[in-house]
């Protein structure tokens, strides 16, 4: 008989109707330790079988086993349809599809969907993630990667997929239901804060304790003082960091500006005479000179509904669980923040 890999959804879906594994396994007729084994991904089972924890769940089937259908509804990232054929990821944002051209992401190498621009409609890979275990993340942290291989150790039923951004960016896309998470270390200039969005924001978003970095600027060891600074795009808080303390810094900015951290240090490295506005945490493992201008919390943002769902609890167990602390700590110039603490 044919046989099925049950690893997605049995736990999540277990868990919400508030049942042990023991409880689970007697209502489908097989031993806590089967069951155990499916919830882990490490045994396949028979079609009977499946067919019974569909019932026992009470969900289809397909999506039991990942097996996502063509949508027939969805909201493209960011409200642009695109107009050419693309690849796409997706995730389930708020209860409803998001489709992300694969272009904005972090390159992971996962396709979920084609978009068919001639025939207006997804055509979903054979690899294809049921959206609801798919987490949207973005923000500027340069090392948002160590962040998803954590996540995606500590636990088999979630993935993520990474979105580099701003954090003015980011965060705005968290408001219209785009993304799970933001990463942000934007800061509020009348309030003197960072990561406070106001009253009417403040009572629907919370903050998640993360990281604090030190944001300054950079240049080749043993050069005399650059003769132009290479800066973040305007919005960034980075520019922001730039604008507020550009009276110390004598020489022009370049006509170019950089989206990404990781792109501006590399400029950096390859142009002797350019300096840089970021992070140091980037410029010194590179050899580049750095002095501090700020210390900057970096929080991960979201929606206070959002605190109560299973891919939240994953979230914190990855912050508790995995060796990430220790990897961001041994990173020169960052350190923990009110590690997994909310607000």
């Amino acid at each position: 008989m044919k046989t099925i890999d049950l690893s997605l959804q049995v736990e999540e879906r277990r868990r919400a109707l508030g049942w042990s594994q023991s409880e689970l396994a007697t209502k489908i007729g097989t031993s806590r330790q089967t069951l155990i084994a499916i919830e882990h991904g490490r045994t396949r089972i028979h079609l009977d079988l499946a067919v019974a924890l569909a019932d026992a769940l009470g969900v289809p089937l397909d999506t039991l086993v990942g097996r996502t259908n063509r949508p027939t509804t969805w909201r493209w990232f960011n409200s642009v349809t695109p107009s050419t054929t693309i690849p796409t990821v997706w995730g389930e944002v708020e209860d409803q599809l998001v489709v992300v051209p694969y272009y904005l992401t972090g390159d992971t190498g996962h396709i979920d969907a084609w978009w068919d621009s001639n025939a207006q409609q997804l055509v979903p890979t054979s690899e294809a993630r049921h959206p609801h275990q798919v987490i949207l993340v973005g923000g500027c942290d340069p090392h948002l990667s160590w962040l998803k291989s954590a996540f995606e150790q500590v636990q088999t039923t979630h993935t993520m997929e990474l979105i580099p951004t701003s954090s003015t960016v980011a965060v705005r896309w968290l408001r219209q239901g785009f993304l799970h998470l933001a990463g942000s270390h934007w800061y509020n200039s009348t309030r003197k804060a960072y990561n406070v969005f106001g009253s009417e924001s403040e009572s629907s978003l919370s903050r998640l304790g993360y990281l604090k970095w030190q944001e300054g600027i950079f240049w080749h060891p043993g050069r005399p003082e650059p003769q132009s600074w290479a800066v973040r795009e305007v919005g960034s808080e980075a520019r922001a960091v730039f604008e507020r303390t550009k009276s110390a810094l004598m020489h022009p900015v370049l006509d170019a500006t950089f989206t990404r951290h990781l792109d501006l240090t590399r400029y950096v490295l390859s142009h002797e005479t350019v300096g840089g506005l970021g992070l140091g945490s980037l410029a010194a493992p590179l050899g580049l000179a750095f002095r501090a201008l700020v210390e900057e919390p970096y929080e991960w943002i979201l929606h206070r509904d959002a605190l109560t769902t299973h891919w939240f609890s994953l979230l914190l167990q990855t912050l508790q669980q995995s060796d990430l602390k220790d990897r961001l700590t041994r990173t020169p110039h960052q350190t923990p923040f009110r590690w997994g603490q909310v607000d």
